[in-house]
């Protein structure tokens, strides 16, 4: 089906009856492609105690999506916004499209952007307010037959076949996860579904397990996994798992139930709770909130960082490669030049497919990269980094190519 792509694209919001509206208006929500949302959001009356006017705001608003944080995608946009009335066949322009709205890619995701006092209140007449934002630099392929729908993806098919099963086959929870010291509860049915690592572990191929549950799986799954590096046999994996009695150390009759349940009791120590929560709940969601929120903790680009990093080993680690592919994009688009020298140095040897643009974000900005506390850190524990010679001789040897392609230009 032909489409037509648009590289511009303008939305309106008409209010009536401009000086009678005392309550905040919002726009229906809209899209300009890739599922990206908004939304207007108009304030009729602001009071400026300083020179005691009344003002009229306007803002754009994103509608975030689960795994937006920040304004990143978004700030490719350039975006304006306009205001002008219409009363008696007149038009009164308030906000031209001049203006340019400028917005920086760290931007948290709850923040909208537009004029706090956008004009005086005693500027309106009373007539049709007609607010308007524009778009430009964008890739918005309008469908004629679907125009007014928004895209979403479709659900992945072993999610749907899980979440199947699990209507006409209900199965308590069954799995006890054990992350450092703090403890989840899961469905092996919808885990065996959404990852070939659970599948192999949790049905039998790794470990055996009773349905009366006298004995339980109870393993270390770095261990197994060590075992899965080294080649073991199926039989060798079982015969490492240790099988023992259920203790029954509870006094309340749902804890004793839930013990009952357990069928798998998997203890693991290379991760924190609060990022394998979320990758569980992307195992029964297919979304991933990449909001750092652990502990009430300020966001800042390090933190962010750090904690996509771990959602990608653990993508990795469980053989997720949906999850994997977006954490690693979000590596990419996290980049800075303060944290682009540990990312190099340490991760970047256990995962090849990181290699290419990080080397050469760290080439291209390597006097930045030099002048940066996380370089400062790694040249100061050299010994930290079992590469460490090698990735140097490497970041080098691109950052004099590109030194030299500049200099023949």
């Amino acid at each position: 089906m032909a489409s037509n792509k648009i590289t511009q694209l303008t939305y309106q919001m008409n209010i009536l009856n401009s000086l009678e509206i005392k309550e905040d208006i919002y726009s229906p929500i809209f899209s300009t492609g890739d599922n990206l949302l908004w939304q207007l959001w108009f304030v009729p009356i602001i009071r400026n105690p300083m020179n005691n006017k009344e003002y009229c705001s306007i803002y754009i608003l994103p509608v975030a999506n689960p795994d937006e944080t920040s304004w990143r995608k978004r700030s490719k946009f350039s975006i304006k916004l306009s205001v002008k009335e219409i009363k008696n066949f007149q038009t009164y322009n308030l906000i031209s499209s001049n203006n340019e709205l400028s917005i920086s890619p760290d931007t948290k995701i709850e923040n909208g952007y537009g004029y706090p006092e956008a004009f005086e209140r005693t500027s309106l007449y009373n007539g049709e307010l007609i607010i308007c934002v524009t778009f430009d630099n964008i890739e918005y392929r309008d469908n004629k037959q679907y125009n007014n729908s928004i895209s979403l993806d479709p659900l992945p098919e072993n999610l749907v076949a899980a979440w199947k099963n699990q209507l006409f086959n209900i199965q308590p929870v069954d799995v006890e996860f054990n992350v450092q010291g703090e403890k989840f509860y899961a469905c092996s049915s919808i885990l065996i579904q959404r990852s070939k690592y659970f599948e192999n572990a949790l049905s039998g191929m790794w470990a055996e397990s009773t349905v009366n549950n006298q004995n339980e799986d109870i393993y270390n799954e770095t261990k197994v996994e060590k075992n899965i590096k080294e080649g073991e046999t199926d039989k060798e994996i079982v015969d490492s798992v240790k099988s023992v009695d259920l203790k029954d150390n509870s006094e309340e009759m749902n804890e004793e139930k839930l013990k009952q349940q357990i069928k798998h009791r998997i203890y693991i120590s290379d991760y924190k709770p609060f990022s394998f929560a979320k990758m569980l709940c992307y195992l029964y969601t297919n979304q991933i909130d990449w909001t750092n929120d652990n502990n009430g903790m300020d966001e800042t680009t390090d933190e962010n960082i750090s904690f996509t990093i771990e959602i990608y080993c653990i993508a990795d680690r469980y053989l997720l490669t949906d999850l994997r592919q977006r954490a690693k994009n979000r590596i990419f688009e996290e980049l800075t030049v303060n944290n682009v020298a540990e990312i190099m140095f340490r991760l970047v040897p256990k995962y090849e497919d990181l290699k290419e643009p990080i080397l050469s974000f760290m080439a291209e900005n390597f006097e930045e990269v030099c002048n940066s506390k996380g370089f400062k850190d790694v040249l100061a524990n050299p010994n930290d980094y079992t590469y460490y010679n090698r990735i140097m001789s490497e970041v080098l040897s691109q950052h004099f190519k590109i030194q030299k392609a500049r200099l023949n230009k």
